[in-house]
């Protein structure tokens, strides 16, 4: 298990106890990702534990949050990553009565901070076929354009974190 019993005890009771608008996941590896190539070597991700992974999936979507937000790194490119969940619960209930609707998906949304002034090479991509012709022209440039615009537009000097004590209240 990637994670001990005592630290999916806590991160279950942190989501189910949250009123927060957002919740901020940060995790030290990738999420969403499947990765070229997957021999375990190259990078560390959740897809390399499957079960954990899909027991993170399960709490978030069971817990109610309500905009739940996966920050990730440790991969040296910056990803913006989208993964559309249906809760398990949800799929048994489907598999049982086929003929229920198909249940509603959650998209889960995870950015990748490591490198945002860089990527991975000379591309957005780790995927090869990104790095090879005809591709690899377009995604650099797709790269380099995203990013100078990024960079003008939200220029994010500063970021402020700050814990809400007991009895404040979040405005806005």
């Amino acid at each position: 298990d990637f994670l001990g019993a005592e630290q999916w005890t806590w991160f279950q009771s942190a989501l189910a106890n949250s009123h927060a608008r957002v919740n901020i996941i940060v995790s030290g590896l990738q999420v969403h990702t499947d990765r070229f190539p997957n021999d375990g070597n190259v990078v560390e991700e959740w897809s390399k534990f499957p079960e954990s992974r899909d027991m993170l999936y399960d709490m978030i979507l069971n817990s109610g949050v309500r905009s739940p937000l996966l920050i990730s790194g440790d991969v040296h490119m910056s990803q913006f990553l989208r993964k559309d969940c249906i809760k398990s619960i949800d799929v048994q209930e489907l598999n049982n009565d086929k003929t229920k609707p198909h249940p509603p998906k959650r998209s889960l949304i995870e950015v990748t901070t490591s490198g945002m002034t860089h990527s991975w090479g000379t591309s957005f991509s780790s995927q090869p076929k990104h790095h090879t012709w005809p591709l690899w022209p377009y995604s650099y440039l797709v790269s380099r354009t995203f990013m100078t615009m990024c960079h003008f537009v939200c220029p994010w000097n500063e970021i402020i974190i700050r814990r809400l004590g007991q009895g404040e209240a979040m405005v806005g």
